[in-house]
C-alpha cells in the first residue's frame, strides 16, 4: 500500500516540479519557473536565443531570439521577444517591454513609475523615473545625504530644482578645498565666502509699476543713463544712479 502511495505521490509531484523547476539548454539559457521562457528558439539557426537567464513564473516567456538577458521575477519581461541585454529585476519588472536592448528596470510592475530605471547602452539612469537621454543620473523626488559630492563638473552639469536642508546648518555649497563658498542656513540667509555676485542680464529701464517682488535687485540700461533697481515693495521701486564710469 505504501509502494503504491508512493508511486501515486510521484505521478503528482513529479509533473509539478518539472513545470515549475528548469535547467540550462545547449544555448546556455537558463529557466525556473512555469512558462519561463516558453518561446525561446534554440535551434540551429542564425535567429536564436542563447545566454538568458529567466527566473519566475512566466519570466521572459514570450523570448524568441533574444540574448543575454537577465529576468528575475513572476511576469518580468513578459512581453520581450527579441530584445538584447537587458537586466529586469522585480514583479512585472520591464513587463510593458518589446524589442528594447540594454534596459534596466529594478521594480515592482505595480507602482510602474517607483524604481531604478536605466539605459546601459546609452550610459543613463534614473530613479523614480527612466532618465533623461545625456544626464548620467536624473532623480525624482528627495535626496537626503550627510554629504553630498559633485567632483569634476561645470556649471551647466548638475541642476538643483530645490534643496532641503534637514539640519541647523542648512546649506553649504563648498569649493575642492573644502572651504564654504555659498552657505544658507535655515532661515534662508545667504552668505557668499567671493567678493563677486554677478546678475548677467540687463533688465532694461525699469519704470513704476514694473512686476517686481519686495527684495528683488536689477539692474538696466538705456542709451541716456544706467540704474541699480530696488524692489521695495510689490511693483514699487527705488534706483540708484551709476551714470559715472572709472
Amino acid at each position: 500500500m505504501k509502494k503504491i502511495l508512493v508511486f501515486i505521490l510521484l505521478l503528482v509531484i513529479l509533473p509539478a516540479v518539472s513545470a515549475f523547476t528548469q535547467t540550462s539548454d545547449r544555448m546556455d539559457n537558463y529557466y525556473s519557473g512555469r512558462d519561463a521562457g516558453a518561446s525561446l528558439n534554440v535551434a540551429d539557426s542564425a535567429e536564436r536565443a542563447a545566454t538568458n537567464t529567466l527566473v519566475g513564473v512566466g519570466a521572459g516567456a514570450l523570448i524568441s531570439t533574444g540574448d543575454a538577458n537577465s529576468v528575475y521575477g513572476y511576469g518580468a519581461g513578459r512581453s520581450l521577444t527579441t530584445g538584447y541585454g537587458n537586466a529586469l529585476f522585480g514583479m512585472l519588472a520591464g513587463a510593458n517591454l518589446t524589442t528594447e536592448d540594454n534596459k534596466l528596470y529594478i521594480n515592482n510592475g505595480w507602482y510602474p513609475t517607483f524604481g531604478i530605471f536605466g539605459d546601459f547602452s546609452r550610459g543613463y539612469f534614473g530613479i523614480d523615473n527612466t532618465g533623461t537621454a545625456g544626464v548620467a543620473l536624473t532623480v525624482t523626488g528627495m535626496i537626503v545625504s550627510d554629504s553630498l559630492t559633485v567632483d569634476g563638473i561645470t556649471a551647466d552639469e548638475v541642476t538643483l530644482n530645490e534643496v532641503i536642508a534637514g539640519s541647523s546648518a542648512g546649506v553649504s555649497l563648498s569649493l575642492s578645498d573644502g572651504t564654504a563658498a555659498v552657505t544658507m542656513d535655515n532661515s534662508g540667509n545667504l552668505d557668499i565666502t567671493g567678493d563677486t555676485i554677478r546678475l548677467r542680464t540687463d533688465s532694461g529701464v525699469i519704470h513704476s509699476g514694473t512686476t517686481g517682488s519686495a527684495g528683488d535687485i536689477r539692474w538696466g540700461t538705456s542709451a541716456a543713463s544706467s540704474y541699480l533697481y530696488v524692489c521695495y515693495a510689490t511693483n514699487a521701486w527705488r534706483r540708484i544712479s551709476m551714470s559715472n564710469t572709472f
